[in-house]
């Protein structure tokens, strides 16, 4: 297998169709840290749980912020 590498949103290793850290969704996201700005709307990523645990914490309070009256 002949390996590129690209760095297009996030790293993307085109030979296996997946994407590290991707900023943007994208199909198949491999998430290594847990920072927000790699919390897209990605149909399926790869992650630790604690990244799990914190992506839901803040999908949670995403909602309750924009239900608060301003």
């Amino acid at each position: 297998m002949n390996w590129v590498v690209e760095k297009r949103n996030g790293i993307l290793l085109s030979a296996i169709n997946w994407r590290l850290d991707a900023r943007k969704p994208a199909s198949n996201v491999f998430i290594s840290h847990a920072h927000f700005d790699h919390f897209g709307n990605h149909p399926s990523v790869l992650c630790s749980e604690g990244t799990v645990r914190l992506m839901n914490w803040y999908s949670s309070n995403k909602e309750m912020q924009s239900k608060s009256p301003s």
